[in-house]
């Protein structure tokens, strides 16, 4: 899928960096690092400088690829973080209260005014994107003109604008998936999550019967990968 070959190149582009970023301080770890990363990374499906030499001391110090930089993202990711912030507090009462025992337990509903706010959020609901930069089963926004008056109101800074919002946690109804952890519907006659479900179906495991062992994975699809 596109998501997970994205988060492939994710991937590659930290371990090129710390490798790098390590090999002056820890240099033995660093080159068997460099040589056991696989061939498929370091000369398959992206640009990757670690193919390009035998050692890891041969690259020379990182290199940042103004590709990376994009004032839009981070701005948003910034918001993101201070929400995330607000909703470790929240999750912390939550837990001292007995109402989820875990974050991955927890549904967290957020209420706000501000379209602004509400551009960066609701994109971020599908594919459960939000709820996991938040390591939460689920999230769920709404916008109201006028918060009740009991909701415990927060701002937060986007640009030169406040926005207001508020945050309520609520044990997650449903099932947890034993595969991913998250706390909802399972997948109908299988015992794992929508969403695990489709990853297995995928890699051609059966999982119908429970979860399968990595040893059933198809060799053609880990060539792939």
């Amino acid at each position: 899928s596109d998501s997970r070959r994205a988060a492939q190149a994710i991937l590659t582009l930290i371990l090129e960096n710390l490798v790098k970023a390590l090999a002056p301080v820890v240099p033995h770890i660093s080159q068997e690092i460099y040589h056991f990363t696989p061939k498929g990374v370091r000369e398959g499906f992206l640009p990757c400088s670690l193919s390009d030499f035998e050692s890891v001391f041969s690259h020379g110090w990182l290199r940042s690829d103004d590709r990376w930089t994009c004032a839009e993202v981070a701005g948003r990711m910034r918001v993101i973080e201070r929400l995330a912030d607000e909703v470790n507090k929240r999750l912390e009462v939550a837990r001292k209260g007995s109402i989820v025992r875990s974050s991955l337990e927890a549904e967290v509903k957020i209420l706000t005014d501000s379209e602004k706010f509400l551009s960066i959020l609701l994109p971020l609901t599908t594919d459960r994107q939000l709820a996991s930069l938040l390591r939460v089963s689920h999230v769920s926004i709404s916008s109201l003109n006028d918060f009740v008056e009991s909701s415990k109101k927060s701002h937060i800074e986007i640009g030169d604008q406040a926005a207001l919002y508020s945050v309520s946690i609520a044990s997650m109804e449903g099932e947890k998936c034993p595969r991913c952890w998250n706390w909802g519907e399972l997948a109908e006659g299988k015992d794992v999550c929508v969403r695990c479900s489709n990853v297995l179906t995928d890699l051609g495991i059966d999982h119908t019967r429970g979860i399968s062992t990595a040893s059933e994975v198809p060799a053609s699809y880990l060539e792939k990968a």
